[in-house]
């Protein structure tokens, strides 16, 4: 193979000019800049195909290096070597690693008729011209051969191959460039797909902040736990200060400063506002996104943080419990020696009238006591087991255990039973049953409102059954709360209540295989509410 660079060989520099058209660099390009618009492949080929028109070429093509394969691509070939379209020639031995090693144009021949590179048996070389192109991505060379005649390219062909080598360069680093522009917006696109599916969690609310504190944008999750809208996030009016109660401001402010030292913060807990003013306990955690933004996440923990109280409240009414237990048993004795004391003064001989009196009323308040620590103790050491429950006793035991709350709300408590009615139960778990209702009654009502209790035996579809009832003067349950009124932690008292009342309720009807259903109305004159038991009649009561 012979190989010379063309800028230092004069020889060709003094061959004679060929005839070619004089327009043809203007009307080549005026071509181009019609086509630009079209892939990269066919504008390639309208290059070498102008080479070998244009030039009076056999061949010609374009390569383009493969520095991580050590070889050139032919990407785009016309004339007699246009089957060897995408062919790769090792770069250690091809006349364009020398092209592109100098970074000037090269005269060559090739008189070997078979390109072992290529594999094939190949047309001779007999003149050849090399135009190296490189751009800010690729780089590789322009080639146009004769395979006959010696002199067959002069310096005007050099200068038009140059300039559509250049004009190679160009569509070469545009076409890298807008796949490299495509990559980056389906990699933007791919991420804002999976931004959109993290934000579409129906668990997570997911919060963004400017360096204001200012909510920029969050997730429809976390707008739901705090009750606002998109226009009250586009509106840029929520802020973390807004939104968090004044004591837990300092937490705030100390999260904040841990997120200027390592750019995270939490993960913590503290309450939230919602926009009408209630509650809500969140478990915080983020981190900068290194724009300028930073993104928060936020788990609604309320009915955790409502279970832990109950649990605590209800491991410190079990202590109560024992403790009462304990106490009714220790004055029982005592009791039970007083009103034996008592009756002996009552009987003695020559006693004052009016002494008599005050002694009656004592002995009566006394047994009044004892039957209280009595009370007491059946409840700590009732069982667990069902047995035959009179309602009527039960409901008159759960007015006993309330009378301290019904005297001071003034309450007037309607009895509205004329029978023994019996069921099969757990006798402490339906004294819980009562007490809850009976307890929400009186909630409910005014000062000097009126509860009615009914017992009594009806019939259904499941046979004989058992109803009671719990009817308050009260001012009924909103229509929007009550498909709520069973679920656990839910709660019309504010922090007056736990919202375990109805649900415990509920699953100790459901496991005596009994019904509970609610009425309630708002409106005068008839307002109020009614709780409804229904309970299987015990055999021995039917």
């Amino acid at each position: 193979m012979d190989l010379r660079d063309l800028l230092e060989d004069q020889a060709f520099r003094d061959r004679p000019r060929q005839l070619r058209d004089p327009d043809r660099g203007s009307i080549a390009f005026r071509h181009f800049a019609e086509i630009l618009g079209g892939d990269r492949e066919s504008v390639l080929q309208e290059l070498v195909d102008a080479v070998v028109n244009l030039c009076g070429a056999d061949s010609a093509g374009i390569s383009l290096e493969r520095p991580d394969e050590g070889t050139f691509e032919w990407v785009a070939v016309a004339g007699s070597f246009e089957r060897y379209l995408h062919g790769r020639t090792p770069r250690n031995y091809s006349p364009c690693g020398t092209c592109l090693d100098t970074g000037r144009p090269q005269l060559y021949r090739v008189t070997q008729p078979y390109y072992d590179f290529l594999g094939v048996s190949a047309d001779p070389i007999t003149d050849g011209v090399l135009i190296p192109w490189s751009n800010e991505f690729l780089k590789g060379t322009l080639w146009a051969v004769s395979h006959s005649a010696e002199d067959a390219f002069d310096f005007e062909d050099y200068q038009f191959l140059k300039s559509i080598s250049d004009f190679a360069s160009i569509i070469l680093g545009q076409q890298v460039r807008r796949r490299q522009l495509t990559d980056a917006e389906k990699a933007r696109a791919d991420a804002d797909t999976r931004l959109k599916r993290i934000m579409e969690t129906d668990a997570v609310g997911m919060i963004f902040f400017d360096g204001e504190g200012t909510i920029i944008e969050a997730n429809d999750v976390f707008l739901r736990m705090v009750d606002y809208t998109r226009d009250d996030v586009a509106s840029r009016a929520m802020t973390w200060r807004k939104l968090t109660p004044p004591e837990w401001v300092a937490s705030s402010e100390e999260q904040m400063r841990g997120f200027v030292k390592t750019g995270r913060i939490g993960p913590y807990e503290k309450e939230y506002f919602r926009k009408d003013g209630s509650r809500r306990w969140m478990l915080f955690a983020g981190r900068d996104l290194g724009d300028g933004t930073i993104v928060e996440y936020a788990i609604d923990i309320t009915d955790r943080k409502r279970a832990e109280a109950a649990l605590v409240r209800n491991d410190k009414l079990s202590t109560l419990g024992r403790l009462a237990a304990s106490i009714a048993h220790e004055i029982n004795n005592p009791l039970e020696a007083t009103t034996n004391l008592l009756y002996l003064a009552r009987t003695t001989d020559g006693l004052p009238v009016e002494a008599k009196d005050y002694l009656i009323l004592a002995e009566a308040e006394l047994k009044r006591v004892a039957h209280i620590t009595r009370q007491s103790l059946g409840f700590y050491r009732e069982s667990s087991q069902p047995s035959e429950v009179s309602l009527p006793e039960l409901l008159e035991a759960t007015i006993d255990l309330l009378q301290a709350k019904i005297t001071s709300k003034q309450a007037h408590i309607d009895r509205r039973w004329k029978e023994d009615v019996t069921v099969r139960a757990v006798a402490g778990e339906l004294r819980q049953v009562f007490s809850n209702l009976m307890a929400n009654s009186l909630d409910a009502i005014d000062v000097g409102g009126t509860i009615t209790v009914r017992a009594v035996r009806h019939g259904s579809d499941r046979g004989p059954m058992a109803r009671v009832s719990f009817s308050d003067s009260g001012c009924g349950i909103e229509h929007e709360k009550r498909k709520n009124i069973f679920d656990p932690f839910f709660t019309t008292k504010q922090e007056l209540g736990n919202g375990l009342g109805l649900w415990v309720t509920s699953q100790i009807m459901e496991k005596h295989r009994g019904t509970l259903r609610m009425r309630s109305r708002t409106e005068a004159p008839y307002r109020g509410t009614t709780f409804s038991l229904c309970f299987p009649l015990s055999h021995n009561a039917e």
